[in-house]
C-alpha cells in the first residue's frame, strides 16, 4: 500500500518537474531574443551619443560665431576719425578760401575684393571692414602698458585658406594643413602703426587710391599671418552694410553706401554737402554673418581650391539685402546644409551726420 502511494507521488512529482523545465530549443530562442534586444538598445545609445556629439558641437560652432558677431560690434563701435574743421586752400601758400573737414584716420568696408588689391573674391569672399580705434593693444606691454588709449589699426575679414600659418612650427610638417573659411581678425600693435607712413594718405586731403590703403591691404594677403588671426571657424559669409539713420523713423537709409562699398576718404570737399561721407564715420552699421556646421563643410568636401557657396550674384546691391537673404536661405535649405545667420545693427559711437560737428551723436559708454 505504501508503495503503491510513493508510486504515485512520484509519478505526479516527475509531472511537475517537466511542467516547469525549459527545453534546449527555448533556450536559444530566448535568447537570441535577448540578443536582439541588447543589440537594438545598444544602436539606439550609439545613435543618441553620436546625436549628442553632433548637436553640441553644432552648438559650439554656432556660438562661437554669436561671440564673433558681439566681439565685431564691440570693437567696430569704437572707431574713430577723430574729424576737424580745416582751411581750404587753391595753392599751398595762397589765402584760405573755404572751410573742409580733414582727418589722417580712415574708416572703409565694402567687398574684400574691391578694397584690398590683388584680392580674390575666391580666397576672400564677400566683405571686410578696416578702421582705426583707440585699443592700446600693443606687442611689448612691459614697455608701452601705460598707454591704455593709443591707437590701433584693426579689421574683419573672411579668408579661405589652410590654417598652417597658425600651428606651432613644429608642428606644421607633422599636422596636415586644414582648409576651411575662416572669419580673421587683423590688429596691428600701436607700435608698428603703418597708417602714416605714406604722406599721401596724410593730412586733410581724399586720397582713395591702393597706396592709401597699403595700411590693412598688404597684411590681408601676407602669407604668413602676422596681424591676423582667426576669430571664429567655418564662417562663410560677412556682409557690412552702412547706414544712415532716418532720424529713428521708418527705414535707415542706405544711400550712403547702395553697394556696400564705403570709404571715409571719398566724398565732397564742399563744407554744406551734408550728405557727403567724407571723414565721417556711418552712423548705423549693419553687420550679418553666415556660419557652416562642420558636418556640412567635410559633406561638401574642403580642398586647396575654394568651393562654390556662395553665389556671386548675392549681396552686390544694399537695396536687395532682404532678397539675398531669402535666396541664400532658400538655396542652402534645398541643398540640404546645416547654417546659421546672424546680424545685429548697431550705432556708431563717432558717427554722425553734420556739416559743423565733429562729436558723436550718441553718450559714450
Amino acid at each position: 500500500m505504501n508503495f503503491m502511494k510513493r508510486s504515485r507521488e512520484e509519478s505526479v512529482g516527475s509531472e511537475a518537474t517537466k511542467v516547469v523545465a525549459f527545453s534546449v530549443l527555448e533556450l536559444l530562442v530566448a535568447m537570441t531574443i535577448l540578443s536582439l534586444l541588447l543589440a537594438l538598445v545598444l544602436s539606439m545609445l550609439n545613435m543618441t551619443q553620436a546625436t549628442w556629439r553632433q548637436v553640441t558641437a553644432t552648438s559650439s560652432q554656432f556660438r562661437e560665431a554669436g561671440l564673433a558677431i558681439e566681439t565685431m560690434r564691440r570693437r567696430l563701435r569704437q572707431a574713430v576719425l577723430n574729424t576737424y574743421w580745416d582751411y581750404e586752400r587753391d595753392a599751398p601758400g595762397e589765402p584760405p578760401v573755404n572751410y573742409r573737414r580733414a582727418s589722417e584716420l580712415h574708416f572703409i568696408s565694402g567687398p574684400t575684393e574691391q578694397i584690398v588689391s590683388q584680392a580674390s573674391e575666391q580666397t576672400f569672399p564677400t566683405h571686410g571692414v578696416f578702421f582705426v580705434a583707440p585699443f592700446g593693444f600693443t606687442s611689448q606691454k612691459a614697455k608701452y602698458e601705460t598707454f591704455s588709449e593709443t591707437m590701433n589699426a584693426w579689421g574683419f575679414f573672411i579668408e579661405y585658406g589652410d590654417d598652417r600659418a597658425e600651428l606651432p612650427p613644429f608642428l606644421r610638417d607633422i599636422i596636415a594643413e586644414r582648409y576651411s573659411y575662416r572669419l580673421k581678425e587683423f590688429r596691428q600693435p600701436t607700435e608698428d602703426l603703418e597708417l602714416f607712413e605714406n604722406a599721401s594718405t596724410s593730412g586733410n586731403g581724399a586720397d582713395s587710391s591702393a597706396a592709401a590703403r597699403k595700411w590693412y591691404a598688404q597684411w590681408v594677403r601676407d602669407d604668413q599671418g602676422r596681424y591676423k588671426r582667426t576669430l571664429a571657424e567655418n564662417i562663410v559669409a560677412l556682409i557690412i552694410m552702412p547706414m544712415e539713420a532716418s532720424g529713428g523713423f521708418g527705414r535707415p537709409n542706405i544711400s550712403i553706401a547702395p553697394r556696400y562699398l564705403y570709404d571715409s576718404r571719398s566724398g565732397s570737399n564742399d563744407p554744406d554737402d551734408v550728405e557727403s561721407t567724407l571723414h565721417l564715420l556711418p552712423p548705423l552699421l549693419r553687420v550679418t554673418v553666415v556660419a557652416f556646421d562642420q558636418e556640412t563643410l567635410t559633406r561638401i568636401g574642403l580642398g586647396s581650391d575654394p568651393p562654390e557657396i556662395m553665389n556671386q550674384r548675392w549681396f552686390k546691391r544694399a537695396g536687395k539685402y532682404d532678397d539675398d537673404i531669402k535666396a541664400m536661405e532658400k538655396s542652402f535649405n534645398d541643398d540640404g546644409y546645416g547654417f546659421r545667420v546672424f546680424t545685429t545693427v548697431f550705432p556708431m559711437r563717432a558717427g554722425r551726420w553734420s556739416g559743423s560737428s565733429s562729436e558723436s551723436t550718441e553718450p559714450s559708454e
